[in-house]
This record gives structure tokens, sequence and C-alpha cells, in this order.
């Protein structure tokens, strides 16, 4: 009798770590997903500014990397990229960010009186994973 419970007290251990684990992983797959968007988010801070810098000093925004001096596209972390685009800045996420692969995110400058405000509404990335700021 004493076997018995112990067999099925190891059945019963492995059902609730199985539950568990299969709630768990998701949970922090998604959780890992944000953190990578929030870095490329932060790595995009210089590019920003810069692109800022072109509107004071051109009068008009960007088009292409080139116009900033960057590679077309441009590596960040992970090697994610980023591109220039008549939207804005546009991070396409690879292979590298599981859960994001071939996922954007574009970041649109928008002009406010005389200044640029950002605006990162557009691209494909589903909403769970953009910063709260960034959703529709």
């Amino acid at each position: 009798a004493v076997v018995i419970l112990v067999i099925l007290g190891v059945f019963l251990f492995t059902a609730v770590i199985g539950i568990v684990a299969a709630v768990a992983l998701p949970a922090y797959q998604d959780y890992m997903s944000k953190v990578k968007v929030s870095t490329a988010l932060i790595e995009l801070a210089p590019l920003k500014l810069k692109v800022e810098e072109y509107y004071l000093t051109q009068g008009r925004l960007p088009m292409e990397n080139s116009e900033l001096g960057l590679d077309d596209p441009h590596t960040i972390a992970e090697g994610n990229t980023v591109t220039i685009t008549q939207e804005g800045l546009r991070i396409d996420f690879n292979e590298q960010t599981p859960g994001l692969y071939s996922e954007t995110l574009t970041l649109t400058p928008v002009e406010l009186q005389s200044s640029i405000v950002w605006e990162c509404f557009g691209g494909t990335l589903e909403n769970k994973y953009r910063p709260p700021n960034c959703r529709n």
C-alpha cells in the first residue's frame, strides 16, 4: 500500500510540475520578448537625437540611413536592424529574438512647434510586446 501511495505521489508531483511549467514558460518568454523590445528602444535614443539634430540643421527629416552617416541597415542590439524610412525609424527584429522574428516597430517623428515628438504605434509588432505608451 505504501508503494502505491509513493507511486501516486510521484505521478501527482510530475503532473503539478508539468502544469506549472506549461503556464510559466510562455509567460517568461513573453517577458523576455518585452525586455528585448525595451532594449531596442533604449538603443534608439542616440539615433533619435541624430534625427532631431538633422531636422534642426536641414529643416526636414532624413529619408534614409546614409543621410545620418549610418549603414543601411544599421545594426543594434542582438543583431536587430534599424532603417530610416518615410515613416521614421523602423526596427526589424531578427531570428536572434525568438517570438519577435520578422516583426517590426516604427518610431515616427512628428513635427510639433519646431520640435520633434516621437510616436511608436507603427509596425507589425503585437501590442502585448510594446511598452504601454506605444500600444494602439
